[in-house]
């Protein structure tokens, strides 16, 4: 692509306020580039704020003090976009509760969780899912975020 091609470009796309979270300053001539520069300027454009990060956190570590109750020994961690801090503000949490190998159905493990989550005031709503992977989906009144938790044994 040649310097006066990015130039129209530039010109077309900025006039019509197509992406705005683009700028002129990120183009250049190589396209794998641009995209690259594209992809970068649209994550820091929509990409979470502190302050959504910092109502995740107090959500899940909410969640995680109430899950070490009933299990003090168990390992929490969070996975997928709220890891990667790729989520959207309305993306769920997903969790995952590590306890020790034992007999226990999974399914009895969720019921136990819902339970124990489903009594406190800051919980809109929580049921167990017994599907092929049993989690608990809580809805948290002060966020307003869902978390999906399972069981790795």
């Amino acid at each position: 692509m040649t310097k006066d091609r990015v130039e129209v470009i530039a010109k077309q796309r900025y006039q019509k306020d197509i992406s705005p979270w683009l700028s002129p300053e990120i183009l250049c001539e190589n396209p794998w580039i641009q995209l690259h520069n594209e992809i970068i300027k649209f994550y820091q454009f929509y990409g979470p704020c502190e302050s959504e990060d910092r109502i995740r956190k107090d959500f899940y570590f909410r969640v995680r003090d109430q899950i070490k109750k009933v299990w003090p020994y168990a390992k929490i961690k969070i996975f997928g976009s709220t890891a990667s801090r790729l989520y959207l503000p309305q993306s769920d949490l997903d969790v995952v509760v590590f306890l020790p190998k034992s007999k226990v159905d999974d399914l009895k493990l969720v019921k136990t969780l819902q339970n124990k989550l489903s009594k406190l005031a800051w919980t809109r709503s929580c049921e167990s899912i017994g599907a092929k992977v049993p989690i608990v989906k809580l809805e948290d009144t002060v966020s307003g975020l869902f978390m999906d938790i399972s069981f790795n044994k």
